[in-house]
C-alpha cells in the first residue's frame, strides 16, 4: 500500500518508501534512502529546530520507537497551501 496518491516518479517513490520505512521503524531501509551528507531540517524555520545529518536523523527516530514503546506511528498526507507573493 502506497503512502502517496501516485508515486509514479524516481522522486516520489523515494519520498513514499521514506514514509513507509518511517511507518514501521525500518532503519535499514531509511538509511539506504539517503546519502551521507543528506540534513534533515524542521519546518517552518521559525521553530529554531537545528538541521540533522544523517546519523543524528537515525539516532532520533530510534529515540521515538523507544518512546512509542511498541505503538504504530501514524504516518499521512495533509494538503499544504502556499501562498506566493
Amino acid at each position: 500500500m502506497s503512502t502517496l496518491p501516485n508515486p509514479n516518479t524516481p522522486q516520489l517513490k523515494v519520498v513514499d518508501t521514506y514514509f513507509k520505512s518511517l511507518a514501521t521503524f525500518n532503519f535499514a531501509v531509511l538509511k539506504t534512502l539517503t546519502t551521507d551528507d543528506f540534513r534533515m531540517s524542521t519546518a517552518p524555520a521559525s521553530m529554531g529546530v537545528p538541521a540533522k545529518t544523517k546519523d543524528e536523523d537515525i539516532a532520533l527516530l530510534e529515540k521515538v520507537k523507544e518512546g512509542l514503546k511498541g505503538e504504530e506511528l501514524k504516518v499521512g498526507i495533509i494538503q499544504m497551501v502556499s501562498h506566493w507573493y
